[in-house]
């Protein structure tokens, strides 16, 4: 199968929306009955409304992402720290519940990473992730790391990046929500389905953010999980992207995306 690779720095540069236009949902669909109309040619024909299913999702509208993840100190990286006896994880948590998601029918080894520190002198910023990943620092404030062609897995290549930009100040939360959204709104236009959750306060760099998780299924059926995270760090915006294979999820968020939040830091 023809491995693909999604135009990812144009999108990181795309200025975001100031506001996302959301599609009206349809909960019935009006259905004539034919057979009503055969006989009785004064009787009014009958609409009957038939519910339309659910969509296929592991997202639960229910449980709230802002709970879940800061059980470590901030800033401290803690190896194999998992959820608290009884505690329930929320949307933004990488964990595959969607069958379709699963890595079926036979269960794959869980995957592991041999990491490395990155020290990005012309960012100012130093921090841990995959060894062996491809770097393209080729954009002025991007640093992009991809998975190489040859690790591959299920017809998408995973990939990292963090962006930063100089502001005038710090941003404030709204401010800072606003740009996540318009993220999200420029990405979902690749896929011809796409879910997200409601974004979700969360602390970058020591600094306050917020970050939200998307899934979203490509054209030729690729299923992909992903992860934004923006925070307002000393007058600059910092922006975190990681995307991987939905099947993966669990394996690069609980262990890329942790490594990397909990190393990032400024050297200047």
């Amino acid at each position: 199968m023809k491995k693909r690779m999604k135009p990812l720095i144009a999108a990181l540069l795309l200025l975001p929306l100031l506001s996302a236009c959301r599609q009206p949902e349809i909960e019935n669909l009006l259905v004539f009955d034919p057979s009503m109309a055969t006989t009785a040619p004064t009787a009014a024909p009958v609409i009957q409304q038939v519910p339309v299913d659910p969509p296929v999702t592991d997202w639960d509208a229910e449980l709230n992402p802002a709970q879940e993840e800061d059980i470590n100190p901030e800033g401290q990286y803690v190896p194999g720290l998992g959820p608290q006896p009884g505690y329930v994880f929320a949307g933004a948590t990488p964990m595959p519940l969607n069958p379709i998601d699963m890595p079926t029918p036979t269960p794959r080894p869980k995957l592991t990473f041999t990491y490395r520190e990155y020290d990005v002198t012309r960012m100012g910023i130093s921090f841990s992730a995959p060894d062996n990943w491809e770097v393209d620092d080729s954009v002025d404030g991007i640093i992009l790391l991809q998975q190489p062609e040859a690790d591959v897995l299920d017809n998408y290549r995973a990939f990292l990046s963090i962006e930063i930009r100089a502001t005038n100040a710090t941003l404030s939360k709204a401010e800072m929500r606003t740009q996540l959204k318009g993220i999200l709104e420029t990405l979902r236009g690749g896929y011809v389905t796409w879910e997200q959750k409601v974004e979700a306060e969360r602390t970058l760099m020591q600094k306050t953010g917020f970050y939200n998780d998307y899934r979203g299924v490509m054209m030729d059926g690729t299923i992909v999980r992903g992860r934004v995270q923006v925070a307002s760090v000393n007058k600059k915006t910092v922006t975190v992207h990681i995307s991987c294979p939905g099947g993966f999820n669990e394996d690069f968020m609980g262990g890329v995306y942790t490594k990397l939040r909990n190393t990032l830091k400024e050297t200047r």
